[in-house]
């Protein structure tokens, strides 16, 4: 790995003063206001025309642009998204140090397609982007800059980053919220979190492994939120037949603007509930939905008579004797299985 290169440099009080100044927006309420306000404190010895922030969100495993300034939108929109495929960025972040236009590590960026369509024509002939690392290492996003002035950006700029980054990255990981209690999680549960428009938030417990996690959580999210529910319970079967218990949870954080939703998904692997199979999950998922038969059979392409032997074998493992009944239990134990197609949630009474 390599390290900041803050000792080939040497700073001045004015770099000091800028430093510290940056500092004092970590102290700040939660909110994208503060990462602006820390390089407007860098100005003075940085002379940046265009900057932007992106932060990264690992549960979604995506960039956004978190706030930017002296670039036009498509410019922003593509730093988030298009630079990813640019050497700059395999350099930034294989590297984990800040890179500039000029550097031999970045021979060709020049001539790239992103380059010409969207630095050029704006006259930016000088840019630097520096990845933003916490002091534990972990990346949360980075920052671009540019200028107009071929010699805005040299190694005591790119060394100021490096030592920066860490601050400007406390800011940015800071905007997701505080961190969710692990008391509000089940026993046992794993967990992940997201606002109402796709943003992570902290969880207190461990994240589940990547391939127990349903597909398009956000939007899960967002339509569970969108109902009003407090909870709401449901059974995900994988790719590799495994069967997981899922909570949907409502949750809320503080932020600058005052408190917003949460959804919490919290998922636990375990064996299929009452011995039921995943045709049967099926089956009792449409029951839950208030389906007849008929159109159960319809909706899993299969025959009425089909659909009435599942019915049988599934309410003798229920202990049921009544549609009502499994109904009834289903929603309770969550005997439903996660799927967008039965989103959104009936809202609560």
């Amino acid at each position: 790995m390599s390290m900041p290169r803050i000792d080939h440099v040497r700073f001045d009080t004015r770099h000091l003063r800028a430093i510290a100044e940056a500092g004092y927006q970590v102290g700040r309420p939660a909110g994208t206001d503060a990462a602006p306000a820390a390089l407007e404190a860098l100005r003075p010895v940085l002379p940046y025309e265009a900057f932007e922030v992106v932060e990264y969100d690992p549960a979604a495993g995506v960039h956004r642009v978190l706030t930017f300034a002296g670039y036009t939108p498509q410019v922003a929109a593509a730093g988030a998204t298009e630079f990813l495929d640019t050497v700059a960025f395999r350099y930034t972040s294989g590297h984990r140090v800040t890179g500039r236009i000029g550097l031999p590590e970045l021979a060709g960026f020049e001539k790239s397609e992103y380059y010409a369509k969207y630095l050029d024509p704006d006259g930016w002939v000088a840019g630097m982007t520096a990845p933003l690392l916490l002091n534990d290492g972990r990346y949360v996003g980075m920052l671009h800059f540019s200028s107009t002035d071929a010699a805005a950006f040299g190694p005591t700029e790119c060394a100021l980053m490096d030592a920066v980054s860490p601050i400007i990255a406390r800011i940015v990981d800071a905007t997701r919220g505080a961190t969710l209690p692990a008391m509000m999680i089940p026993p046992g549960f794993s967990a992940l979190a997201f606002t109402a428009d796709g943003r992570s938030a902290a969880v207190a417990v461990e994240e589940p492994d990547p391939a127990s996690r349903p597909p398009r959580l956000p939007e899960l999210v967002r339509r569970f939120l969108a109902t009003g529910r407090t909870e709401a319970r449901r059974h995900w079967i994988d790719p590799a037949g495994r069967w997981h218990a899922v909570r949907l949870l409502r949750a809320y954080q503080h932020t600058v603007s005052g408190t917003e939703p949460i959804g919490v998904v919290a998922i636990r692997q375990g064996p299929a509930p009452y011995g039921l199979t995943a045709r049967e999950l099926d089956v009792l998922s449409e029951v839950a939905l208030g389906k007849t038969t008929a159109d159960i059979a319809i909706q899993l392409r299969v025959s009425s008579r089909t659909i009435t032997t599942h019915l049988e074998h599934l309410m003798t493992k229920l202990s049921c004797t009544t549609r009502t009944q499994a109904a009834t239990l289903a929603h309770d134990e969550g005997l439903v299985r996660l799927d967008l197609d039965r989103l959104p949630f009936t809202p609560s009474p």
